[in-house]
């Protein structure tokens, strides 16, 4: 089991720090004072060019790395069996997304940092959890997964040959952890269910971000997430092509399910199983748009069972829909227009 220990500056004693230094064929990686030298740097951009800015910058490190081991914080990641040294929560905050300023303002970003997140489904979701994690975008995140990384899945997802086999939630937490060990997560490792819904809606977030193949939970997320106001983003890729839907509950609560693309009573008789496996399909391909599917993924669709087993997915465009999640985070939580409705981004009619 995947574990985290965070020795945070002021709360831990040297023997805690002896204790992580005694586990076998430890990895230890000190970035202490490489990264306080950055942080007197974005701090002191006037004294950049300055002659006498590396003496500065040296009497702000010597200073700080009095009693050293037990300055700035401790991070122990099992998976790796590492030991990284840091500096603080927040200075490391600061450092990291310093690059982000003034495309995003301090006071920005610390709004964005203190929102919440859903994401469900980690194909195409992992893209946007990544996004938004480098871009400093939410500190605590809902995610859903039952599936484990195959290695098909290699032509999208940001992943190894050494993560095969491993749950593809994990996988993106592991990752997220590593660019932000300060994050908080909240798993449903048996993905989103009738059971779980309700507990995974409660969770009290901001926008709920849903890549999934299931109709049937698509509906029943969108039903508590309207109650709840809580706007939905659904990302479907399309050949080279990514489709954004939102549905803005949070701005107004009469908003129809998926925009009004399937009809009320088609949607109720899906959640009753009166609709077969096919013509659930049919709605599926209805709430699309035939019109929006290119021809080599409608003959893609047909050959699944015949000469192929899945439907395909393409790296470039799962890459697009984790930019565009970060985007629409930012938009959503800092109040920005961003209205309901379906968005289409089609390379194949931007470069012709």
């Amino acid at each position: 089991m995947d574990e985290l220990i965070i020795l945070k500056q002021g709360s831990y004693e040297a023997e805690d720090l002896e204790r992580l230094k005694k586990f076998e064929d430890l990895k230890l990686v000190d970035l202490y004072e490489s990264q306080l030298k950055e942080l007197f740097e974005i701090r002191n951009p006037q004294l950049l060019f300055s002659s006498n800015f590396s003496k500065l910058q040296n009497n702000f490190v010597k200073e700080s790395v009095k009693d050293r081991d037990l300055r700035g914080d401790w991070i122990y990641y099992s998976w790796r069996n590492s030991l990284v040294h840091i500096i603080s929560e927040n200075d490391y905050f600061e450092l990291r997304t310093n690059r982000n300023r003034n495309l995003i303002t301090k006071e920005e970003q610390k709004k964005l940092r203190n929102a919440t997140f859903a994401f469900v489904g980690l194909s195409i979701g992992s893209s946007g959890l990544e996004s938004l994690v480098y871009s400093g975008v939410g500190k605590k995140f809902v995610v859903s997964d039952f599936d484990t990384l195959e290695t098909s899945n290699l032509n999208r997802i940001k992943a190894t040959l050494l993560d095969v086999g491993t749950s593809k939630l994990e996988i993106a937490i592991r990752k997220a952890l590593e660019i932000d060990p300060y994050l908080k997560f909240i798993k449903y490792e048996d993905g989103l269910t009738e059971e779980n819904c309700d507990d995974f809606i409660n969770e009290k977030t901001n926008v709920i971000f849903e890549a999934i193949d299931s109709l049937k939970m698509k509906i029943i997320l969108r039903q508590k997430a309207r109650e709840r106001k809580i706007p939905v983003v659904m990302f479907t890729n399309l050949g080279d092509g990514v489709m954004v839907d939102i549905e803005r509950y949070d701005l107004d609560k009469s908003t129809p399910l998926f925009n009004g693309k399937i009809e009320e009573e088609i949607l109720a008789s899906i959640l009753k199983d009166k609709i077969t496996k096919e013509n659930i399909n049919k709605y599926v391909l209805q709430m699309v748009g035939l019109e929006n599917i290119p021809q080599k993924a409608i003959e893609s669709v047909q050959l699944i069972g015949k000469e192929l087993v899945g439907r395909p997915q393409l790296a470039g465009t799962v890459g697009i829909s984790g930019s565009l999640a970060a985007y629409i985070a930012r938009k959503v939580i800092l109040g920005e227009n961003i209205p309901s409705g379906r968005f289409m981004f089609p390379l194949e009619k931007i470069f012709f």
